[in-house]
């Protein structure tokens, strides 16, 4: 049996190997911790470049947008 995370990382592979961006965001919240792991692992496997980026939030105007 197929763990979720081992579906996580197998997916999260195939993405990098195709030469998508992976943003964490993207992901749903409860499989965010799966998916910065899959990534940790992967940065040992393949010339992965990781970089953040700040989210800013306005609850007046109803905007989000990156910093």
């Amino acid at each position: 049996m197929t763990s979720s995370f081992d579906l996580m990382l197998n997916r999260l592979r195939a993405d990098l190997v195709a030469g998508r961006v992976i943003r964490i965001l993207d992901t749903p919240r409860d499989q965010r911790p799966d998916a910065i792991a899959g990534v940790a692992v992967l940065r040992d496997e393949l010339p992965v470049r990781m970089s953040w980026r700040t989210v800013s939030e306005s609850h007046l105007t109803e905007l989000r947008e990156g910093a």
